[in-house]
């Protein structure tokens, strides 16, 4: 879907637009996937600063005061990423994503690694987005995630779509979902 890789058949589109890697259309999306990388030496603001200028923008173009606002590491943003825990590194990832303002965001297991409460912050990081108006496509094994974070969820089974919806139709009265998916090669 963002053309980090190519697909085996099939083709995807983003707003419209067919996806081919280096596609301008990505300009619109900011993406998660693994998890982010930073130079440990530098602030938190140094790193966001150089990502920003890497990808030929203008620092004063940036997103920043929003994405800063959303992220919530408050005075921590001036200091070196090192002393940083995982939480607070995933929320640094996430702002320096939202630099650019995106209309999509696509996020891989952005709660992986964290402690409770880290997930907790990263889980109301991503509800405060989409009242943003930003639409997120979140990616994690974790079904509870999806439960408390999610309006609609689909579940793949080797690059197959199996069943989709809103979550609440998903789990229905029960509040639990059985899908067995078996067959499909």
């Amino acid at each position: 879907m963002l053309g980090l890789i190519y697909p085996t058949s099939g083709k995807s589109y983003l707003f419209g637009e067919l996806m081919e890697p280096g596609s301008p259309v990505l300009n619109r999306v900011g993406s998660l996937v693994e998890g982010p990388g930073f130079v440990p030496h530098l602030s938190g603001m140094k790193n966001l600063r150089l990502f920003w200028l890497a990808g030929g923008g203008k620092w004063q173009d940036a997103n920043l005061d929003e994405a800063l606002t959303i992220a919530d590491l408050g005075g921590a943003i001036h200091r070196k990423v090192r002393t940083y825990s995982k939480g607070m590194i995933q929320r640094l990832g996430l702002a320096q994503v939202l630099l650019n303002k995106p209309e999509l965001l696509v996020l891989d297991e952005p709660t992986i690694g964290l402690d409770p409460g880290e997930m907790r912050d990263v889980r109301d990081l991503v509800r405060r987005l989409s009242l943003t108006g930003v639409t997120v496509l979140l990616s994690s094994h974790i079904l509870a995630e999806v439960e408390q974070v999610c309006t609609h969820a689909a579940i793949i089974n080797k690059g197959r779509l199996v069943v989709s919806g809103t979550v609440d139709r998903l789990i229905g009265t029960s509040g639990t979902v059985y899908v067995e998916a078996y067959g499909l090669r």
